[in-house]
């Protein structure tokens, strides 16, 4: 195959408009240049300004108005595969803009529903953490406290209940002080609960 396309022998068309010579490849330029009629003779000076061929120049036959009909016509037919491609172009532009729009559309709603999940999380910890933080306030001083004695026995090695707290507490008046140890969970079914009367938040 490529020795085909390269070979000076092989058989090759004539390029000049109008001429179908089919001759060998290495003789198709020497036949453009210098025996093809239909390879240019120069430009009409009778006005029209068009290119002449050699062989109407050799008959002398050219005629003004209907090579000009002819090339209009040439023209239009040029204008009027624009314009298909044209709107062929604008009709595959149209529709990757739509699937483009409806792509941006799909991740903006996307971005929305995370955007609420994570306010909706951000909400809910900030409610612990202040309930939290509510939980771990040093008491006033005069407030009355109530002192629970409970006697639990482990369970697998736990009492069924975890605690938080202990850090220094700000509004003691006193000196160095700690805010107390609270309860912060009680496991069901676990020895605290079972027992009953300790709550979470108890200190």
């Amino acid at each position: 195959g490529e020795h085909t396309e390269m070979c000076d022998y092989s058989p090759a068309k004539c390029r000049n408009k109008g001429c179908k010579e089919v001759l060998v490849l290495k003789d198709v330029d020497a036949h453009m240049r210098e025996a093809c009629e239909y390879r240019p003779a120069g430009v009409c000076e009778k006005g029209c300004g068009l290119v002449l061929i050699h062989k109407e120049r050799k008959l002398n036959n050219h005629c003004c108005s209907k090579a000009l009909k002819a090339h209009c016509s040439a023209l239009q037919g040029k204008v009027a595969g624009l314009e298909t491609e044209l709107k062929k172009q604008s009709l595959r532009a149209s529709k990757r803009e739509k699937s483009l729009l409806s792509q941006l559309s799909a991740l903006q709603n996307e971005l929305q529903v995370t955007a609420l999940r994570y306010q909706k999380k951000f909400t809910e910890y900030s409610a612990r953490l202040d309930s939290l933080t509510k939980s771990l306030a040093a008491p006033c001083k005069g407030e009355e406290t109530k002192t629970l004695t409970l006697v639990l026995n482990r369970d697998s090695g736990s009492l069924g209940f975890n605690i938080i707290g202990g850090r220094p507490c700000v509004d003691n008046q006193d000196g160095p002080s700690s805010q107390g140890i609270f309860v912060s969970k009680i496991v069901d079914s676990g020895p605290a609960a079972k027992e009953g009367g300790l709550q979470i938040h108890d200190r």
